[in-house]
């Protein structure tokens, strides 16, 4: 009984074999579905075409068919492009749209817009996923990544993101009655947010930007006063840090009303007048904390409304 313990023992501390060699092109069949089928009970699928049950559609010119994945109640398509993600969802909308589908309407697309500071790479912000209704087979959600070749879209068809006793069209128009909480808070400076890329760091893993906050006093449901912060390491000096977001701002239709540099501080503020008839002032200002590290801070707000002290 001793040695069958001792074996026993030695067997379960037999040291676990560890490389973390990256799967770069082909993936065993078995080891993906095992990953797939964690958490459920449901039998998964992998196909290199289209799912017979998916909503049939006409695939425009431009896209390829990358496989699906069936996992019961969820049917995923992916397909590949080399369109830049406006025009790849505009083509896929086109189509979708010829065969009975309509997309859902979102009134919080501003906020959900990437604005303000956001993480170096990317020429620009992500495409917003959308949801789409058909009638007849409920909703499906287009979502636009990219990938190391072109950009990946994923068709997403879940049993149980249905379209209730409502058709397509009573939705759209019940969301325009009734917009709900976070439609309330879009107009006025959210909406007009520039969009900052931070610069690559060097040597230490920020450059992530921070959670936004909004304050300040609010008209008309909507905020008219906004702030974000970031901070960024990079072996810059100030003037180049300032000079690399003036040139982004400048390139969105801002103006430099004035600006100010020192050795460990920079600052400048920035005018726009938007097609809403809206005047802007950004303020944006950086501190050097320490060696090649800043604070970044960007405040938004519009001009012609009384704000309390803060």
């Amino acid at each position: 009984m001793n040695r069958k313990l001792l074996l026993a023992t030695l067997f379960f501390l037999i040291p676990l074999a560890q490389a973390d060699t990256e799967f770069t092109d082909t993936i065993p069949l078995d080891l993906a579905k095992a990953l797939l089928s964690i958490g459920n009970t449901i039998s998964v699928g992998i196909y290199s075409d289209v799912l017979d049950d998916f909503p049939a559609f006409e695939m425009p010119s431009g896209f390829n068919v990358l496989g699906s994945l069936d996992q019961g109640v969820m049917q995923r398509l992916v397909l590949q492009t080399d369109m830049a993600a406006p025009q790849a969802r505009q083509a896929l909308l086109t189509t979708l749209t010829e065969n009975g589908w309509q997309e859902l309407q979102r009134p919080d697309e501003a906020v959900m817009q990437p604005r303000g500071f956001v993480p170096a790479g990317g020429a620009s912000p992500p495409v917003i996923p959308s949801n789409i209704c058909h009638d007849e087979h409920g909703i499906m959600n287009m979502i636009i990544t990219a990938g190391d070749n072109g950009n990946y879209v994923t068709l997403l068809k879940n049993s149980g993101m249905t379209r209730g006793a409502l058709d397509c069209a009573e939705q759209n128009q019940q969301q325009a009655r009734n917009p709900g909480m976070r439609a309330m808070m879009i107009g006025g400076v959210t909406a007009h947010l520039p969009t900052l890329h931070l610069p690559s760091p060097t040597g230490s893993p920020l450059g992530q930007p921070r959670a936004t906050f909004m304050s300040g006093s609010r008209s008309s449901g909507s905020p008219n006063d906004f702030e974000t912060q970031s901070q960024v390491a990079i072996d810059w000096d100030i003037e180049r840090l300032y000079t690399f977001f003036a040139e982004q701002l400048d390139e969105q239709g801002w103006a430099e009303d004035s600006a100010w540099n020192g050795t460990i501080a920079a600052g400048g503020n920035w005018t726009k007048t938007t097609d809403d008839n809206l005047d802007l002032i950004a303020i944006l200002s950086m501190v050097e904390t320490s060696a090649d590290n800043y604070e970044l801070k960007l405040r938004v707000l519009s001009r012609g409304e009384q704000r309390p002290l803060r």
